[in-house]
């Protein structure tokens, strides 16, 4: 979101630091770690433009298990300051806004968006991910380490340096890395 000062990132073979910044902020979905619902009705928040279908809209909340919960208080016109929700399902909420503007967006930015979620409501939303963001790039911030197993590629960090870069499985096989140790870690704490 800042300026690049050294270094290139490429989206679609283009050098982002060419293009207005505006335009390249454009492209990006950002699911934060901490939900943002704003005032108004369901549809408002899901569908500020008032583009989608209310059938569009229902189907995406079907498939995160929310619909069931606001057809009676109100479905689509339910408010949002009057429906008292869990943290999870305000998650989820912005979950369904994401998966509606992915129409114009070809990046996906998850910031640990999984964080208030189960485990079984992790593997869901982690399932009905793969299927609804077919064909972007999804960059995520994980902690969980079962969330991005999935994944294509993984970039591991250490004090903002990448040292390493691969798929998950390829990760795990380097003898004395990162990825792998933090991964035998992980499983030694959920045992």
């Amino acid at each position: 979101m800042l300026n690049i000062v050294e270094g290139s990132i490429f989206l679609d073979d283009v050098d982002i630091s060419q293009i207005p910044s505006s335009i390249v902020r454009s492209a990006f979905n950002v699911i934060p770690q901490t939900p943002l619902l704003f005032p108004g009705s369901i549809r408002t928040n899901l569908d500020s433009m008032g583009i989608h279908s209310d059938c569009s809209i229902i189907s995406i909340l079907q498939k995160l298990d929310l619909w069931e919960m606001l057809a009676p208080r109100g479905g689509l016109d339910a408010e949002i300051d009057a429906t008292p929700f869990a943290l999870g399902q305000k998650q989820l909420l912005c979950i369904a806004r994401s998966l509606l503007s992915n129409i114009d967006r070809k990046i996906m930015l998850f910031d640990e968006f999984t964080s208030s979620f189960d485990r079984e409501m992790e593997d869901r939303v982690m399932q009905l991910m793969q299927t609804e963001c077919k064909g972007l790039t999804v960059v995520a911030v994980a902690h969980r380490l079962d969330t991005i197993m999935g994944f294509d590629k993984v970039m591991i960090l250490e004090r903002g340096e990448m040292v390493e870069y691969g798929t998950p499985q390829e990760l795990l096989e380097i003898e004395n890395g990162s990825f792998r140790a933090l991964w035998e870690g992980y499983m030694e704490g959920r045992s």
